[in-house]
């Protein structure tokens, strides 16, 4: 599932997926507010709106991502970081990594599975070029983590 306000961004996404050969993918043109999830989960969700509106869509946002799920969330300005991460802790999220590139920040959060806690790890001064979820299944214990461009 994805989608964007800007048609083509759509339209660029879409041939995006086509040129990578990825097929289980439907786009739509959505707005983040009036959006509303798949019946299913999904083990990874990125967004890449403003902090007030990643916020404000917090709820459909969290129902969208399953238990051990990874979510990426950019387009957020710095200072605005800890107000977005308190919004999605209280959501069932773990905070992992923070990305700063310029005045844009990106999170990368991992969804609590029931009765298990990811443990979090603040790291607000590290920096990464590359964002890569690696996922792990939640009874794994392991941690999913932002891979730098060292790697």
């Amino acid at each position: 599932e994805a989608f964007d306000a800007d048609p083509r961004a759509v339209e660029a996404a879409r041939e995006n997926a086509r040129r990578n050969k990825c097929s289980r993918v439907s786009f739509a043109v959505g707005d983040a507010l009036g959006w509303r999830p798949a019946t299913d989960a999904f083990r990874v969700v990125t967004a890449n709106v403003y902090a007030e509106i990643l916020c404000a869509a917090a709820p459909m946002i969290a129902r969208a991502v399953a238990p051990g799920g990874c979510l990426l969330l950019s387009g957020i300005l710095r200072g605005l970081e800890s107000g977005t991460v308190d919004t999605f802790t209280a959501r069932g999220f773990d905070t992992e990594n923070f990305s700063y590139r310029g005045k844009w920040v990106t999170i990368q959060l991992r969804r609590r599975c029931r009765g298990f806690a990811v443990p979090r790890r603040d790291q607000r001064s590290a920096r990464f070029s590359l964002r890569i979820a690696r996922s792990a299944p939640c009874n794994s214990g392991n941690s999913s983590r932002m891979a730098s461009a060292d790697e």
